[in-house]
């Protein structure tokens, strides 16, 4: 047995660690004092920070100018692209799409590959389309069993006029169709 003064040294221990324990988690926290009243920004980097901003600014409105319309021209077929995939009939939204005009592509006889796959290699510019023409051929298509699976859209070319307004646009369009009722698939 041990001797009762041996007892209450190890209690009172233990009474001193759970009450450090208990000050330490209680105890809040400091945080570092901020110098900003103390050391505010120094008058000079603000300067410099704000004519880098006018520069890039000025890049903005000559350099990259074109381009920058272009990108924001290019957000009218991105936004196409988001409302083609938003629904089920990919075919209705492409025939309703604003065009002014649509090239189709030429194609030569199909190479056959194997495995019934034929190939129509590009042979240039076809026949040049309205957007009544295009819608037209779009419903057809539809009506003959043919469903868009999805699209790709490049835009490859932008032409402004004179005083920097967009002027054209030439746009890579790939589709991927099925139609389940004549067992084909056409890209």
């Amino acid at each position: 047995m041990r001797h009762p003064a041996t007892r209450l040294i190890i209690l009172l221990v233990l009474l001193a660690v759970a009450l450090l324990t208990f000050w330490l988690v209680r105890r809040p926290w400091s945080t570092p004092r901020s110098d900003t009243a103390t050391n505010p920004v120094d008058p000079q980097i603000v300067a410099r920070f704000v004519a880098l901003e006018a520069g890039e600014r000025a890049m903005d409105q000559t350099v990259w100018a074109k381009e920058l319309l272009a990108q924001e021209c290019g957000r009218v077929f991105e936004s196409w692209w988001d409302s083609i995939n938003a629904v089920t009939n990919k075919l209705r939204v492409l025939a309703s799409l604003p065009i002014g005009e649509i090239v189709m592509g030429k194609f030569s006889s199909p190479q056959k590959i194997g495995h019934e796959i034929e190939v129509y290699p590009p042979s240039g510019n076809g026949v040049k389309w309205s957007s009544e023409e295009w819608t037209r051929f779009v419903e057809k298509s539809e009506r003959a069993g043919w469903q868009l699976m999805n699209t790709e859209f490049r835009h490859v070319q932008f032409d402004s006029d004179l005083a920097g307004q967009p002027l054209r646009s030439r746009v890579y369009f790939r589709a991927h169709l099925v139609n389940a009722e004549r067992f084909e698939r056409a890209v």
